[in-house]
């Protein structure tokens, strides 16, 4: 069990774009003899995900709210809702990225990198 925080209702945790790689679970190793060993650490599956969000302005600050002081920048986990609709339990690994979408503040894309660890899951 990990311990995590809210999503904001006015959030409903999907994202727009999705895609997503397993990150390496093996050590590669060479040996004296020239060969390479491969062990692995863990047999979970650690997920990393590349994803964006377009949403209107009067979201804006909710989502940095959302990042800022809810997940404190990337070091809470939350609940964000998977291309399967399946909600699960991720952690920002960088602050987002925001694009604004047309003139003043009509709207705005957010691309983030999240990830989830083994074991991850809703209590």
């Amino acid at each position: 069990m990990v311990t995590y925080v809210a999503r904001p209702i006015a959030l409903d945790g999907c994202w727009q774009s999705w895609s997503e790689v397993d990150q390496p679970v093996t050590i590669r190793s060479a040996m004296e003899d020239g060969l390479v060993k491969v062990r692995r650490r863990f047999t979970g599956v650690y997920r990393v995900a590349n994803v964006t969000v377009t949403l209107p302005g009067n979201l804006i600050n909710a989502f940095w709210a959302w990042f800022r002081t809810d997940c404190q920048q990337g070091v809470m986990p939350t609940t964000m809702v998977d291309p399967q609709g399946v909600e699960g339990v991720w952690r920002f690994t960088q602050p987002p990225q925001l694009a604004y979408v047309g003139p003043g503040t009509t709207g705005a894309t957010f691309s983030c990198v999240i990830e989830q660890q083994p074991g991850w899951a809703l209590t």
